[in-house]
């Protein structure tokens, strides 16, 4: 087994290209959770919004929480 690591660049800038994706999807993730919050009308709960507000707030929840692990993991590339 080798020890030294991978010396071409070509590994290197594919992690930090998934990494620019990554923050780029949580922050597209956290804004549209944030905007959801903020934007709605006062008169309407989050049991009144519609199913395609809902799935969209509860997949952006799911990449907030994926999304951190999936970028430590490919750390130890």
């Amino acid at each position: 087994l080798s020890v030294e690591g991978q010396p071409e660049l070509s590994l290197d800038s594919m992690i930090l290209g998934l990494h620019t994706v990554g923050i780029g999807s949580l922050l597209g993730a956290i804004n549209f959770m944030v905007t959801v919050q903020n934007m709605r009308s006062t008169a309407v709960t989050l049991d009144q919004i519609s199913m395609f507000v809902w799935t969209s707030y509860l997949t952006s929840f799911l990449l907030v929480l994926s999304v951190p692990v999936l970028a430590g993991s490919l750390l130890f590339l």
